[in-house]
């Protein structure tokens, strides 16, 4: 059985017709391809938000000479983002190299810190930013009991006690007087050891014990009591006495110590009666009756019992080691 052939024309006419959907697909598929919308850009990521510096900054206003501790600073970031290369960035800057240190220049609160603004234990002019307002800082040899034992520290109170010679005009000799010429002075350094209330590792201050031996004290006076220290220097010997934490106290009456005071004071023998039991028996002595004006008899008196002198001088002999002096104590 033999398939039925289509005409040669209906196969054209096929032909053509799928040519032409053909042909319409394609002009369809170009035209929306062409006149479709441009799809959006893809949105770009906005970069992350610079971080704001945060520097080391005055928690209160600090004016020059004070003494920062840990509450007169704090973290807080930079309001205008512009940093110097003299802030202390945190991150960079430990806090503990800061607290300790003196103000050389005024800070405002909320202003940030500068190293050119504090000195710190240590570096040059430290001493002078710590001194009190109208004060002196003077620095004394310190004597061999002093310095072994090491227990003045910076930041203790002593009393300055002055022991010299001192000479009598009238009699021409010589005395050794002790006197308190100053009270509650304040050390500000011992040798190189210079201050700080910031007792931490980094603060400044050596732990108590870890010091070498002090060979001198500098103290804070106010002018005129540094005139009188120098001058006293010069005098005679230099001791100082440590003060207790709780007495301020002034006294108002400093005499002076003289070494004669020292000596025991001896007592005058006492007058020596005439040998024999005294009588104690009372002796009726008769009326007198005394005419109109007639003068009393006259009696006679008792003599009286010499009482032996003292020695204008005593002399006493003092050792000092292998050494042996003569002092002549005037009464």
């Amino acid at each position: 059985m033999q398939r039925s052939r289509l005409p040669r024309n209906s196969r054209s006419a096929i032909l053509f017709l799928l040519a032409g959907i053909i042909s319409v697909g394609a002009t369809l598929g170009g035209g929306w391809l062409y006149l479709r919308p441009e799809p959006a850009p893809p949105k770009k990521a906005e970069p992350p938000p610079k971080p704001v510096p945060v520097v080391l900054a005055a928690a209160n206003d600090l004016d020059i000479g004070r003494l920062i501790t840990a509450s007169d600073v704090v973290w807080a970031p930079v309001q205008n983002g512009t940093v110097l290369s003299t802030h202390m960035l945190k991150g960079k800057t430990e806090e503990a190299k800061v607290i300790g240190s003196v103000v050389r220049r005024a800070v405002f609160k909320g202003r940030p810190l500068s190293w050119s603004a504090i000195v710190r234990p240590g570096e040059h002019g430290f001493l002078a930013a710590a001194l009190k307002p109208d004060h002196r800082a003077v620095t004394i040899p310190v004597d061999g009991a002093t310095s072994e034992a090491a227990l003045i520290y910076p930041g203790d109170h002593v009393d300055v006690i002055l022991t010299a010679e001192l000479l009598d005009p009238a009699t021409r000799e010589t005395s050794t007087v002790t006197a308190t010429i100053l009270e509650y002075v304040r050390v500000v350094a011992v040798n190189r050891q210079v201050e700080s209330s910031a007792n931490s590792a980094d603060g400044g201050l050596l732990s108590r014990g870890s010091r070498n031996a002090a060979n001198t004290v500098t103290l804070e006076l106010q002018p005129a009591d540094a005139e009188r220290l120098i001058l006293a220097k010069t005098k005679g010997t230099i001791a100082l006495a440590m003060r207790s934490l709780t007495d301020f106290r002034r006294r108002e009456d400093r005499t002076p110590t003289a070494f004669e005071s020292l000596l025991p004071q001896r007592k005058p023998p006492e007058p020596e009666l005439p040998a024999g039991p005294l009588a104690t028996t009372a002796v009726p002595v008769p009326a007198m009756t005394l005419a109109p004006g007639a003068a009393p008899p006259a009696f006679a008196s008792s003599p009286s019992v010499p009482v032996p002198l003292e020695p204008p001088e005593i002399k006493v002999k003092v050792f000092r080691g292998d050494k042996q002096e003569e002092v002549t104590v005037t009464r």
